[in-house]
């Protein structure tokens, strides 16, 4: 199965969720309508797990009130919390994303950690298919829905978004209430300038 672009890794994903036996482990008043593999020490509670196949890594702890929909892989020693959507995404060890996000459609790296509110659009407003500026320049992703791309150890502030198929580097800070509306590259810091008027 090739891979040349990441979005690529979301077949990948469904072809092996697929043939992964189902392993419902620590799961406390919450409801399950999808296929669960929960490695040893993983834990979901007070949450809602939808229909679809969900990987959740070692060490794991899913809730309260968190969603997952659509086909989701989620490494080891993550933090998804209060009120976040995880939806048909690859989440890399050590994501956080304690408080009210939304990530749809998205491949996020190692240890990247998501600020209350923190939110990934993944569907145009003209519905079109969501393409990517790479080094080759724009590519078509095929996908209607697509959000973004994270390098590891990246850092999001509060109330911070990210547009379609917009990618950021390794190491970025994104600060609070920036608008993703471009790629970012490795090692940005990003800040949102504010002018007030009294």
């Amino acid at each position: 199965m090739d891979a040349a672009y990441p979005w690529h890794l979301f077949d990948a994903q469904d072809f092996l969720l697929h043939n992964m036996e189902a392993n419902t482990g620590k799961v406390e008043n919450s409801t399950v309508k999808g296929k669960l593999i929960m490695e040893e020490g993983a834990e979901i509670f007070d949450s809602y797990v939808d229909e679809g196949m969900h990987y959740i890594g070692a060490g794991t702890k899913i809730g309260p009130h968190s969603y997952l929909r659509g086909n989701n892989s989620i490494g080891r020693n993550c933090g998804i919390g209060e009120s976040t959507t995880i939806k048909n995404s690859i989440l890399f060890d050590g994501v956080k994303a304690k408080h009210l996000s939304y990530i749809g459609d998205s491949i996020i790296g190692e240890g990247v950690n998501f600020g209350a509110g923190t939110q990934i659009a993944n569907f145009r407003f003209d519905e079109s298919v969501v393409n990517v500026l790479t080094e080759q320049g724009w590519v078509n992703t095929g996908r209607k829905k697509f959000g973004t791309v994270v390098g590891d150890g990246t850092k999001f502030g509060v109330l911070s978004c990210v547009m379609p198929g917009k990618t950021i580097g390794n190491n970025c800070w994104i600060s609070s209430g920036v608008n993703v509306d471009r790629n970012i590259g490795i090692e940005r810091k990003v800040f949102l300038k504010q002018e007030k008027s009294l």
